[in-house]
């Protein structure tokens, strides 16, 4: 996993996993609302990437609790976040 390649603490943390998902200061991350359209622009493509970061991001904050990870999400129950999680290929 990129994150503990990058990752300069002994322990990878939440802001690892997000970086490790978009790319520490990628035009990405930072140009998320700004980015040029056209020219191979796919708004599926970054909406993807969206949600893989924030469901990444959050079972790791939840420490793997669904339950929790839904919360954070401000998904109604665990089952919804399963379905994004498997929608989104996120393990």
């Amino acid at each position: 996993m990129r994150a503990a390649v990058w990752s300069t603490d002994e322990s990878i943390g939440s802001a690892d996993i997000g970086d490790a998902m978009l790319g520490a200061g990628s035009a990405e991350k930072e140009n998320l609302l700004t980015q040029r359209l056209g020219n191979g622009f796919k708004i599926k493509d970054l909406l993807n990437n969206v949600a893989q970061h924030y469901l990444t991001r959050a079972m790791a904050e939840a420490n793997g609790n669904k339950t929790r990870a839904a919360k954070l999400l401000g998904l109604p129950n665990y089952q919804t976040l399963s379905n994004w999680l498997n929608r989104y290929q996120v393990k």
